[in-house]
């Protein structure tokens, strides 16, 4: 008889919007809580899963060594967050830490019509891969808002939807 002992390895991370896309979880950027995070043994495909806590934590123990993709669904889409494979596959007895920060997208813009004057106007943002509507109501006026605004726009726009996933989307103006 022969017995084998294989020390398990485990992966932990914090999700997280990255808003200043830099890799790191910073004081303005925000967790994000309760989605169900899955890491998948590519050879075995055993599924490992985990919910992360309130501050976008997650922590996977006991891990066979192998071959893993971890996956998240937000917002019915399947991010692909990490990927060990070949050489970077999870030895026996690591731990491995990393940042899994999701950098944002956003679809803003501004009224130009002089004529409109001080109007409410609803904004809708359809979200063809999970069939979702969102509405906003703004004042036709220029306003800043921080969490839209990055290097290559504008600091004065009239709309914004932000922390958007890739996906197709339609925009709609009543």
């Amino acid at each position: 008889n022969l017995d084998l002992e294989v020390e398990a390895a485990s992966i932990s991370s914090r999700l997280y919007w990255d808003t200043d896309k830099d890799g790191e979880f910073g004081a303005d950027e925000v967790a994000i809580p309760l989605i169900t995070i899955e890491a998948r043994n590519i050879r075995s495909d055993v599924i490992n899963s985990v919910t992360t806590d309130s501050n976008g934590n997650y922590n996977f123990e006991g891990l066979a060594p192998g071959e893993y993709k971890v996956t998240a669904v937000i917002d019915g889409r399947q991010l692909d967050l990490k990927s060990y494979l070949g050489t970077a596959a999870i030895q026996a007895g690591q731990e491995v830490t990393v940042d899994d920060g999701i950098e944002p997208g956003a679809i803003w813009g501004k009224f130009t019509d002089e004529g409109l004057g001080s109007e409410l106007i609803t904004v809708s943002l359809h979200d063809h891969t999970n069939n979702s509507i969102s509405e906003r109501t703004f004042l036709s006026t220029s306003y800043h808002i921080s969490e839209c605004i990055s290097d290559y726009i504008d600091d004065a726009i009239s709309f914004c939807f932000n922390n958007l996933l890739p996906g197709e989307y339609t925009l709609r103006m009543d």
